[in-house]
């Protein structure tokens, strides 16, 4: 299914990276720490992390290369809109705190951009997810209530067995992140070793199914029907072409979505049309936004259990549980930050798709995909310390100038 396409980066000798602090870090970002507690004391993520930024630095501070000028630009760019209007919601300082988060999740974007080429960083989340899952499943056995989660709504996995989340913070992530290992071991192992395909794949997929996100599940049998129609459609009508068809569909979903469209189909098919509440939580975002088109109500602190949190008065609305964000990241983003905020963000966001699906690597353009439409239902993308956030500061930063060797598919 996928090609291999290589791309020449200035991959630097000195300082080497120790490979540990790349498998820690990217453990951090699938949100594994927070699941390995001890009574009594706080996530281990508390004593890694500053750590890990300590050394993400460091290693900043030794590979300031030719890119840093435009990296920090780039920097400016993104976080001065969101810092903005960060200063004046009203719990400026957890705000702030967050930013600071993403900036260094942004510099290890950068780290693995300068150091590691395409293959070498496939390999480590390789690792890390399939480290993450064994772990995961033995965990199962000794202490369940750790790996599976407690649904608020006592909904079962689509194999009808408990919620398996494993080391991830929630069913959701733990179906997303477990259908990229999927892509990767198909990716790396299909025609090459099939015994060790066949072991990793269908370890990702029991664990896909078993999360019991029927969003995850949705977002993975999507990736495999698109990305092959996005290279037929990339080769037909070429890349503005495709990019003006990925807007039709998209306005199309949103003229939908006004219209109550989907409500109507999701009645036919026998399922709850609010989403489990999910469009009343939409509709207040809505409201929230147009009512604070600029800055929104603070980045990251919208939901804080605190009186003053904009969220207070959502929650006094819902039918099922207090939600914890607004299940769709590019709403949340626009709530929370505004245009002034948000746009720096979206504009990201559409580049790095167009860089991706003009770069034809098949990989990047399925986890891409994957993340995209996923944050539709759920708000994963602009959070600090999220994997797709640096996956998509990494992909961005290799395929604005990227050198092509395409080689034979595998």
């Amino acid at each position: 299914m996928y090609s291999q396409t290589t791309y020449r980066t200035r991959a630097i000798q000195k300082p080497k990276v120790n490979k540990y602090f790349s498998y820690l870090y990217i453990f951090g970002l699938f949100g594994c720490y927070a699941s390995i507690k001890v009574e009594g004391l706080p996530s281990l993520s508390v004593f890694i992390f500053p750590v890990l930024y300590a050394y993400s630095l460091y290693i900043f501070y030794k590979v300031l290369l030719n890119d840093v000028d435009y990296f920090l630009k780039f920097l400016f760019f993104l976080f001065g809109g969101i810092t903005l209007s960060s200063l004046l919601c009203y719990e400026p300082l957890g705000s702030l705190q967050s930013i600071v988060y993403l900036i260094f999740n942004s510099i290890f974007g950068y780290i693995i951009y300068r150091c590691y080429r395409i293959n070498q960083f496939l390999a480590i989340l390789l690792n890390v997810m399939t480290f993450a899952l064994i772990l995961g499943f033995l965990l199962l056995f000794v202490n369940p209530d750790l790996v599976i989660y407690h649904d608020p709504l006592e909904r079962a996995s689509v194999i009808g067995l408990p919620n398996f989340k494993g080391l991830f913070p929630h069913k959701i992530h733990a179906g997303i992140y477990n259908s990229i290992g999927y892509v990767i071991a198909l990716y790396f192992y299909r025609k090459t070793e099939k015994k060790k395909y066949l072991i990793l794949s269908g370890m990702f997929l029991l664990a896909v199914l078993g999360s019991g996100s029927s969003l995850a599940f949705t977002a993975f049998l999507s990736i495999f029907l698109l990305t092959p129609a996005i290279g037929k459609i990339r080769s037909a009508i070429g890349m503005k072409g495709l990019m003006v068809s990925i807007a039709a569909l998209l306005s199309i979903v949103i003229i939908g979505y006004y219209l109550n469209v989907g409500a109507y189909l999701l009645e036919l098919m026998g399922r709850d049309p609010s989403l489990t509440g999910r469009t009343s939580i939409w509709e207040f975002g809505i409201s929230y936004f147009l009512e604070h088109p600029l800055f929104g109500g603070g980045f990251d602190v919208f939901f804080d259990d605190n009186t003053r949190s904009p969220a207070n008065a959502l929650w006094v609305l819902m039918e099922y549980y207090a939600a914890p964000s607004f299940h769709n990241g590019y709403l949340q983003i626009l709530a929370e930050s505004g245009l002034i905020g948000a746009a720096p963000f979206l504009i990201l966001l559409f580049t790095n798709m167009y860089l991706v699906m003009k770069a034809r690597n098949e990989v990047f353009i399925a986890i891409t995909l994957l993340c995209i439409f996923a944050n539709f239902g759920a708000a994963i993308l602009i959070k600090p310390n999220a994997f797709f956030f640096v996956f998509l500061i990494y992909t961005t930063l290799l395929t604005r100038k990227p050198t092509l060797q395409t080689t034979k598919a595998k």
